[in-house]
């Protein structure tokens, strides 16, 4: 975990919030099974995906607070 995560999770402990390292990221399996598929392709349709099988890439969040998933955005630097 590296040091804003740290940080955040610190932060979210404090006030009361359970933060734990990385919720683990959907699988293409679990996808499927979650009832949404259907809306899932529809969205990645209508945002221009054009393979037959969704493809999905994703890596673990950063942390995860109270059961939700928290990802942090990458600093932008000039």
């Amino acid at each position: 975990m590296g040091e804003r995560q740290e940080k955040l999770k610190q932060i979210f402990n404090q006030i009361g919030f359970l933060a734990t390292p990385g919720l683990s990221f959907p699988t293409s399996e679990i996808l499927e099974r979650s009832g949404f598929s259907h809306e899932i392709q529809r969205v990645y349709r209508e945002l221009g995906g054009i393979l037959d099988i969704l493809q999905v890439n994703l890596r673990p969040w950063d942390i995860e607070v109270n059961g939700i998933a928290v990802e942090l955005d990458e600093e932008f630097k000039w």
